[in-house]
């Protein structure tokens, strides 16, 4: 009797035991899971903000910036590293534009004032590309401006090419 009794006790105990155990374990199940979930969010709520921000670039604005303020470590470097890069862009797209806009206002008033010109001109980089081409020189090299420019003077106009040369080193 007492032995079956003790017997009785031992499984009871163990029982007890056992659902503790699983208890105990469920318990630190939930609070990894929870944690993870924590710590995923925290990764991905900047993604998020980083991706959106990327998508706005994308379409043309560069003033898209990353809010950092409640971010920890590389999100944070990320964020930022983000934000100069856009600012850059801008920056550089901004004197893109104004050097845009400084070389036109220059080629109008160089053709402005070589419309008027009787005598035939032709304007060359340094390397010796046609850039430039008045109506007079259309005239008198049987070529329109739209064929040769950007085209190498020697390949054009073979017969410029001592002339460019002497030019140039002078």
């Amino acid at each position: 009797d007492s032995l079956v009794r003790q017997q009785n006790e031992q499984s009871h105990m163990r029982r007890i035991f056992l659902l503790t155990l699983i208890e105990t374990a469920s318990l630190i199940l939930m609070a990894a899971i929870w944690l993870g979930v924590l710590l995923a969010s925290t990764i991905i709520e900047p993604l998020g903000r980083i991706i959106y921000a990327a998508e706005r670039v994308r379409d043309g604005d560069l003033s898209a910036r990353v809010s950092v303020k409640r971010d920890w470590g590389e999100m944070s470097d990320l964020g930022s590293a983000f934000n100069r890069m856009t600012r850059q862009l801008r920056t550089q797209r901004e004197d893109l534009v104004r050097e845009h806009d400084i070389s036109e206002q220059q080629r109008q008033f160089s053709e402005a004032v070589l419309s008027g010109v009787t005598a035939g001109v032709i304007g060359l980089t340094q390397d010796g590309r046609i850039t430039l081409m008045n109506a007079s020189a259309e005239k008198l090299t049987g070529f329109t401006a739209q064929h040769v420019l950007g085209h190498p003077v020697d390949v054009v106009f073979p017969e410029f090419t001592s002339a460019f040369n002497i030019a140039r080193e002078d």
